[in-house]
Formats: C-alpha cells, structure tokens, sequence
C-alpha cells in the first residue's frame, strides 16, 4: 500500500482504508489539522492528519498493458514477455512475427 498523500487525495486519486475499502477525499481542515473523507455511501467522518497516515492509504492503480509472448529457444512454455502501452504499439513491436498466437495478449497491472 502506498502511503496517503495530501495533494495526490486534493487533486482526485483515489483513496482506500488498509484493507482496500474505498474512501472518498472530501477536503481537509486546516485549523483543526483533520482530514475529512466519505465511507460507505454518504457517511462522513474525520481524522487528525497524522492518525490520517496510518489509517488511510492511496490505493492501487490499475491500468492496462499489451504483452508480446515468446517461446524461448527450448521450446517450454515460459518465455520472455515485452510489454507496451497499446496494443498498436505492441502489434508494431519487435518479433511480433514469432510471437504465441500472432497477437498481444492486455494484462492489468496495478501500481
């Protein structure tokens, strides 16, 4: 998980609790030093900031890569994988003419 970061939650990237629960960023106070978020549908609640970077973390992520898949020279299953950011790019990519199936293959990564 990584950890919450004030301006990364200001500028809208999403927000979890540690067990990947979602939270919505409502906006924070900066007399009483507290984070104020959305659970659950509408319930709101607050923290103190510093209660904040235990509790509340960003959460992952995920987008969507295209990966070439090569036999390797022995002939077993597992190979090498190039990964690219369209599916374009990787039917442009190099051996794309040796590749399993003749296609890119999209996986979901989160970061």
């Amino acid at each position: 998980m990584k950890p919450f970061d004030l301006e990364a939650a200001k500028r809208g990237d999403p927000i979890c609790t540690e067990d990947n629960k979602p939270l919505r960023f409502i906006c924070f106070d900066e007399v009483s030093n507290r984070i104020v978020y959305g659970y659950e549908g509408k319930r709101i609640a607050h923290t103190d900031f510093m209660i904040a970077n235990t509790c509340i973390f960003m959460a992952p992520k995920k987008r969507t890569v295209w990966v070439n898949l090569y036999l390797p020279a022995s002939g077993c299953v597992v190979g090498k994988a190039n990964h690219y950011e369209s599916e374009r790019d990787a039917d442009f990519g190099t051996g794309r003419f040796s590749r399993i199936g003749n296609k890119a293959y999209p996986v979901e990564i989160e970061e």
